[in-house]
């Protein structure tokens, strides 16, 4: 058909080349390089030919193939390369390559006499227009999404881009804790029954409970018969004290306080905006003053139940004003565990709801000296049978403040960011025969806290897990959905004392799944001592071996 053969002709025309074969070599090396490209190309071609059938413009397959690449780069370019693709990206491309078409022949129009071919001058003018209007949006409800982390594929940007919004995209930029050490349990959340309502529904309150599900022992008639009475309150995030009440009264139990609703009370600012509020404090318990600096974890005052709370409790609420009895707002917590059964869970990012059984996650001394990888690090490993092997790494750090993993044998390496508390693998390149492709897959997600059961699952990239043949097909379909994916599963096992320097193995699994059906796994084991690492057991497809750490500096 003519229109195929239009087709090829603009794709040689990239290359100033008027015939066939270049265009089916451009073709053939388009799809193999991006089926989102190669897709996007037919998208763009075809929407401005028809467009030209429907305006009726003049049309010949000479004239037509030395500009119809204009409209194959435009589809590419704004479709999958310099933004996510996405059905929108798709949308929208089927929106501009008729703009494009109706630039190109007024620029032909404008040109022709004077002998000058427009080339891809349409090209260029549409997509460095769009893209440079799409910065100065102030929302993003079309949700096209700008490529930031450029890797040169749609498939790579699009996998990336669903991967960290995934893992990251419900994070916030202050980090807010629980205000306590130990279990508590939320026994009014967020539109609570009772109060935490309207203007104030974004609210937590938080009891100790033993495992019968009571609040207190004895009779419960007085306010020391309660778990939670007098425990110790901490600074849910670094802040600056804002406002304090420390001579409300505790209450009898169930009477209540209207008149100072709130009782004693801790309002902290965080940053502009954001501030956190502890109420029903112990009154002369507050150990801070107003102005004062205050550290994540620092002691502030004991739980009570003074103001409106007829039974001992904490009042904790984000708000985005200093006062005391300010409106709420909708901010999640960051880094908890969850109790779930025998098992905890853990949370990266999310707001507790009514009955959830949570704590802080209390740092392990071992895990932390092992994983809180800094510049400058070197690690040395000698490889068992059949690879016998030693491999060095070193941590380093780019230009842009990103952190990473070298292997000086493969020059692969493996970007990561780490907190207090949490290590968290973001990118690979390289080898993925490698040592440290194993390692980058085993710690994709680590937290540094111990707990017997703990158990924590993350989402790889699609295309870090599977070759690039195994996900041929499904690139065709990732911007509309996907029915691949790579799980991550992480077990803490050993370590009686969860604060101590002892062994602790930490046991990960991945697995590609193809429709939730699991087509491969890789089983890795990551033992750590007082000192560190010690050691990585590697088990996959019936290959088991193993890297015994000899250096740690």
């Amino acid at each position: 058909p003519s229109s195929i053969r239009s087709y090829f002709l603009s794709l040689g025309a990239i290359l100033f080349q008027y015939n066939l074969f270049t265009g089916v070599i451009l073709a053939i090396g388009l799809l193999t390089y991006s089926r989102i490209g190669f897709t996007l190309s037919l998208i763009g071609f075809y929407t401005a030919y028809l467009f030209y059938m429907l305006i009726g413009a003049k049309f010949s397959e000479v004239h037509y193939s030395y500009i119809g690449f204009n409209y194959i780069l435009s589809s590419i370019a704004l479709g999958g390369f310099f933004l996510v693709p996405n059905r929108n990206s798709y949308l929208w491309v089927v929106l501009i390559v008729p703009l494009v078409a109706i630039v190109t022949i007024s620029l032909s129009s404008i040109l022709e006499p004077y002998f000058l071919p427009v080339y891809s001058l349409p090209f260029n003018l549409v997509a460095l227009v769009f893209l440079y209007v799409l910065k100065f949006r102030v929302n993003n409800k079309a949700n096209l999404n700008l490529v930031y982390i450029q890797q040169n594929s749609p498939e790579k940007n699009l996998y990336s881009f669903l991967n960290f919004k995934e893992r990251f995209g419900k994070d916030t930029p202050i980090p807010i804790h629980l205000p306590f050490h130990g279990e508590w349990t939320v026994t009014q959340g967020h539109n609570g029954e009772h109060t935490h309502k309207d203007s104030w529904r974004h609210a937590w309150d938080f009891q100790i409970k033993n495992d019968e599900g009571k609040t207190y022992e004895n009779s419960g008639d007085f306010v020391g018969d309660y778990y939670c009475y007098g425990k110790n309150i901490v600074a849910p995030a670094m802040g600056i004290i804002e406002a304090i009440i420390d001579d409300v009264p505790d209450n009898i139990i169930g009477e209540k306080n209207l008149e100072y609703n709130w009782g004693n009370t801790i309002v902290i600012k965080h940053t502009e905006y954001l501030f956190s509020k502890l109420s029903h404090l112990k009154p002369q318990s507050i150990e801070v003053r107003v102005g004062q600096k205050v550290e994540q974890g620092e002691l502030l005052a004991k739980c009570g139940n003074s103001g409106n709370s007829p039974y001992p409790h904490l009042h904790f609420q984000l708000q985005g004003t200093p006062h005391i009895g300010s409106k709420t707002i909708d901010y999640p917590l960051s880094n908890y565990l969850k109790k779930l059964g025998n098992r905890l869970e853990l949370i990266t990012t999310a707001s507790p709801s009514r009955d959830d059984v949570v704590l802080n996650i209390q740092i392990n001394s071992a895990l932390r000296k092992a994983f809180h990888l800094t510049p400058g690090q070197k690690f040395m490993f000698e490889l068992s049978e059949p690879i016998g092997a030693n491999v060095e790494w070193e941590v380093k750090i780019d230009y842009y403040l990103n952190k990473y993993i070298e292997c000086d044998t493969s020059k692969s390496r493996a970007y990561f960011k780490v907190d207090e508390a949490m290590l968290y693998f973001t990118h690979f390149e390289g080898d993925r025969k490698s040592l440290l492709y194993y390692f980058y897959l085993a710690t994709f997600k680590v937290c540094f806290g111990y707990s017997k059961g703990l158990r924590i699952v993350d989402t790889y990239p699609i295309n870090m897990v599977f070759k690039p043949n195994q996900h041929f097909i499904h690139d065709f379909i990732a911007p509309f959905t996907q029915y691949i994916k790579g799980k991550y599963s992480l077990s803490y096992k050993g370590a009686e004392n969860s604060l101590a320097e002892t062994q602790i193995t930490l046991d990960a699994t991945t697995s590609a799944l193809v429709f939730n059906n699991e087509r491969d796994r890789i089983m890795t084991s990551i033992h750590i001592d007082g000192t560190g690492l010690s050691r990585i057991e590697i088990n996959h497809k019936k290959r088991k071996y193993f890297a015994k750490r000899l250096e740690y500096v």
